[in-house]
């Protein structure tokens, strides 16, 4: 498909703001909507949603090409007149108004406000009090199997001070929420980390101190969703509360450090470390039994978070998972790393093993051969790799 067929429009409304969509001209507009609504966490129901064109209403089956829209057009979104008029009233901060709505209202989408409010990139705490004060129970209130500490906590577009006087206000109302789950049955916890600041986490964790060691439905805890996201001072918090979690596997059997590898954090990598030189030395539990090492050579990763672990743990460079693979084993597998980050391997190698170890290895051996004469003959191109790699190795050595 040519870059041609795809445009960029904008869907557009007054109280929730414009977003940039790419679509093609084929598609039927009614899915650009529906995203538009999952945008707002479905709290507005694409059916209290019309949407205009050049003042015409669009419809389902309607497509950028049907209606002549053109790179850049823009399509007004409007709502259903009871959310509509709540809206005006709700950016007005109109008190009195506000208050009846919330005591008379018997529409689901009206009851659903505060999820509403939790979702936005701008709210007033002023709104958020208000809307406790009329009716505290709405922090209960579950929409689409969502409360509105879940909205608020996967909301990365509000910023960090909003965000932490807005949970202050649920949390006053009712502290327990913290431990309720989601539809995807993850605790507020799991869903902050990763898109809000150390701040608002720390808020949480102080709050919920028991959620470090629940799992997510992933079987994740905090600290293994802050590898993840590199968020180092969060993961130094984590641990002068619970040094030992970083002892504790996921649901599939990696170990924070193992995750920071992965993700290619170095910085979570050298914390963990400091923290524990052992971590270098952390076999995963889901069978392979495989060194940190071993994931940092299993795919691209950058040189830095290699060294960290080598120099951490050198014997890692020789140690044989449950396959049998050395990490060199697993760096020769995957064809970018026939470079500089593979040399440096070889080369630490090869000092380690003629100095450390006192002993003195022909080039033959400290190649894996065995392993690229396997390969070569599935594909001869891994003969002329190994040729390759040879001149590099005796450049290394002499």
């Amino acid at each position: 498909m040519s870059e041609s067929d795809r445009l960029t429009i904008t869907v557009n409304n007054k109280h929730l703001g414009g977003v940039l969509f790419k679509v093609k001209n084929s598609t039927k507009l009614k899915k650009v909507f529906k995203a538009y609504a999952a945008r707002y966490h479905n709290i507005i129901e694409i059916s209290s949603l019309k949407f205009f064109f050049n003042d015409t209403r669009i419809l389902e089956t309607d497509t950028a090409q049907s209606l002549i829209i053109k790179e850049g057009d823009t399509i007004e979104c409007c709502l259903d007149p009871s959310i509509e008029i709540f809206m005006t009233e709700l950016d007005d901060l109109c008190a009195s108004k506000i208050t009846s709505y919330l005591v008379e209202a018997d529409d689901p989408r009206i009851r659903a406000i505060l999820h509403f409010v939790c979702g936005l990139k701008r709210v007033d705490l002023d709104v958020v009090q208000l809307i406790l004060n009329t009716s505290p129970d709405l922090v209960w209130q579950r929409s689409r199997r969502m409360l509105p500490i879940h909205i608020l906590c996967d909301n990365n577009e509000l910023e960090e001070d909003v965000s932490i006087g807005i949970l202050h206000c649920l949390l006053n109302v009712d502290p327990t929420l913290l431990g309720e789950r989601d539809r995807h049955s993850d605790l507020p916890i799991h869903l902050a980390i990763g898109v809000k600041t150390f701040g608002f986490c720390k808020q949480l964790i102080s709050a919920y101190p028991e959620s470090l060691r629940i799992e997510s439905s992933s079987g994740w805890l905090p600290i293994h969703y802050a590898c993840k996201h590199g968020n180092v001072d969060l993961v130094r918090f984590l641990l002068e509360i619970d040094p030992e979690s970083m002892h504790i596997p996921d649901g599939i059997g990696n170990f924070p450090i193992h995750i920071a590898v992965i993700f290619e954090r170095i910085n979570m990598i050298e914390l963990l470390l400091t923290y524990d030189p052992f971590a270098a030395l952390k076999e995963t539990m889901d069978g392979r039994r495989r060194l940190p090492l071993h994931d940092a050579c299993t795919c691209w990763r950058r040189l830095s978070v290699a060294k960290a672990l080598f120099d951490t743990y050198p014997d890692a460079i020789m140690a044989r998972d449950n396959d049998g693979d050395t990490p060199l084993d697993l760096a020769l597998e995957t064809e970018e790393y026939w470079s500089s980050p593979v040399v440096l391997f070889f080369k630490e190698q090869l000092k380690y093993v003629q100095q450390e170890k006192n002993v003195t290895l022909p080039l033959s051996v400290t190649l894996p051969l065995s392993w690229i004469q396997t390969q070569s003959s599935v594909s001869g191109g891994w003969i002329d790799r190994a040729k390759r790699m040879n001149h590099y190795w005796h450049d290394l050595i002499i």
